[in-house]
């Protein structure tokens, strides 16, 4: 059950930050009940493509919060008077550019919500349809519309709010909003092993983009997850605040597939942030025995699967065991293979020279069994 449930919890860190920017007071404890609710109907739910149900159930408890603030302080009658009766809390700004987040803020929910889950959750329009319980087609005309009233806003919205204080000031939402989880620290760890690493910097930090940051925190809270659960709700579900993930050094390349990708530190695992959505950290032993390689069904084709894995420098070109097809170079550090059948199959690791520095299995078969 921990194994299956694993895919799940690691959308922990973008629930709590969908339910933020939606106005949440607790959106920590929010995230929390839709992880225990997921881990109760774990049999229920397809783990590989859970994103939208997980969305939709913070969205529901979103609405309870708004009703319990509603019955708790009831509103003055000119005002309920001009409140929508559907949910909406009060959005909570926090893009990295003050223009959008001025043209976000004059959008209705409904608008913004469009916008914000293909935007900024990356779901495909069908993924966001069915976390809205409509339909793909119907999910695209709101979409188009929500553009086109973003570009409109965003043209004549004078400055004001948030987004004109963090013009003014210049301050990186990602340091205030991941402090808890994350901090910059100094550590050697990896740095001999990855020509794609730097140290860490604070400045660096600051400008880490927001979808990196997420991910980096995400992961700080699976490392919480710890090896077991109690009383039916995951373990990890609330963080500990009193000790964030250290990051020591940060890489950004391009595999040689063409796929951008951010390499972090963080305490004594190696992650990779890839442009694409996924993520995956191992430590530097794990990494040197057996790549570190994970997967992920293709977007375009959910039969076929995606590979994405960690090298050390010692590693220059990676094969599959058996293929005929050409050895892949490896481009910093990271390796990606597409489209890949769903068969499990070995790859083997070679230097500049062809010798073999490192093999691993690959139980894509195994992967798409935790889907059923």
């Amino acid at each position: 059950m921990e194994g299956r449930f694993e895919p799940v919890y690691q959308h922990h860190s973008m629930i709590v930050a969908y339910c933020r920017r939606r106005g949440s007071r607790d959106p920590e404890a929010i995230a929390a009940e839709t992880m225990t609710i997921a881990w109760r109907r774990l049999d229920e739910l397809d783990v590989l493509d859970c994103l939208p149900w997980l969305i939709a159930t913070a969205r529901n408890l979103l609405h309870e919060e708004y009703r319990a603030q509603r019955r708790t302080h009831p509103m003055e009658p000119e005002t309920l008077a001009t409140t929508d009766p559907r949910y909406e809390p009060e959005f909570e700004v926090e893009s990295l550019d003050p223009e959008i987040d001025r043209a976000l803020a004059s959008l209705s929910p409904g608008d913004r919500e469009v916008l914000l889950l293909v935007a900024w959750e990356d779901l495909t329009p069908s993924s966001a349809a069915e976390s809205l319980g409509i339909r793909p087609a119907a999910f695209r005309v709101r979409l188009h519309r929500a553009r086109r009233r973003f570009k409109k806003s965003l043209e004549t919205t004078p400055p004001k709010g948030v987004g004109a204080a963090w013009a003014a000031t210049g301050t990186n939402p990602v340091a205030s909003i991941f402090r808890k989880d994350l901090k910059v620290t100094e550590s050697e760890y990896g740095l001999d092993s990855f020509s794609i690493l730097e140290p860490m910097t604070q400045k660096k930090f600051d400008a880490l983009p927001r979808r990196i940051a997420e991910r980096a925190s995400m992961h700080a809270s699976m490392a919480r997850l710890g090896s077991g659960m109690r009383s039916g709700q995951p373990e990890g579900s609330k963080r500990d605040p009193e000790h964030p993930a250290g990051i020591s050094a940060i890489g950004q390349g391009t595999a040689s597939s063409g796929t951008d990708v951010t390499m972090l530190v963080m305490d004594d695992q190696i992650c990779t942030i890839w442009s694409v959505g996924s993520s995956n950290c191992a430590p530097l032993e794990g990494i040197k025995e057996g790549m570190s390689v994970g997967g992920s069904p293709e977007r375009s084709n959910r039969r076929l699967w995606r590979l994405t894995g960690m090298v050390t420098d010692e590693v220059a070109l990676v094969r599959i065991e058996g293929s005929d097809l050409p050895d892949m170079p490896v481009q910093d550090n990271v390796l990606e293979l597409r489209n890949m059948e769903p068969e499990n199959v070995r790859l083997i690791g070679l230097d500049d020279e062809g010798n073999e520095v490192v093999r691993t299995g690959v139980p894509i078969a195994g992967w798409v069994g935790l889907g059923e």
